[in-house]
């Protein structure tokens, strides 16, 4: 269920039929279009996917297994103040967050879509990046580097092939736990 299904006592109905029953996905309700998102796909320089499951510590899709960093644009942080917010430096502030990844061993980082995360009302892009090093040597580096380490449980090489990629996903533990987004992006 979407958290915007939900039914709130004090409106006597859902967020949902609240706000949105004639609202179309194109067209934001300014109050409630208030977050982006920039979700990162990194794979290693041995050819590993790097999936995560957030962390039961998170607001935004507790236990869910999902891309490599998730990461919300800042108007304060991902600019200068004098120009609109920027996706890519949004994207390696997340990868250096989240994963303990420098800017400097990121050799390539691509912006593939946008999208509209219909569930929780939110908007955001889908990026790829490709790390200099290898999945071994960015873990042995990541406990001291990861800042929000919170925000994850479990941080999993996938070998980035079609076939392993899609064992994975559809292994009977994680098949129903995933964030839409991930899946968009891993294709």
């Amino acid at each position: 269920m979407s958290i915007l299904d939900v039914q709130i006592p004090e409106y006597g109905t859902t967020v949902r039929n609240r706000f949105l029953r004639h609202s179309h996905w194109t067209k934001p309700v300014p109050f409630l279009a208030c977050s982006f998102g920039v979700n990162v796909v990194l794979v290693t320089s041995d050819n590993k996917l790097v999936v995560c499951r957030r962390s039961e510590a998170v607001g935004s899709r507790p236990g869910e297994f999902t891309l490599s960093a998730n990461e919300g644009l800042s108007r304060e942080i991902d600019s200068d103040g004098s120009s609109p917010p920027d996706l890519y430096a949004c994207a390696l502030r997340g990868l250096n967050e989240e994963l303990g990844v420098s800017r400097y061993e990121v050799t390539s980082l691509d912006i593939l879509a946008f999208f509209v995360d219909m569930k929780l009302y939110q908007w955001g892009c889908i990026a790829v990046a490709r790390l200099e090093g290898g999945f071994a040597d960015m873990r042995r580096r990541a406990p001291s580097a990861i800042k929000d380490r919170f925000e994850n449980d479990e941080i999993c090489p996938v070998e980035f092939t079609p076939r392993d990629v899609v064992r994975y996903v559809f292994d009977q533990s994680r098949r129903d736990h995933w964030y839409d987004g991930a899946l968009v992006g891993f294709y």
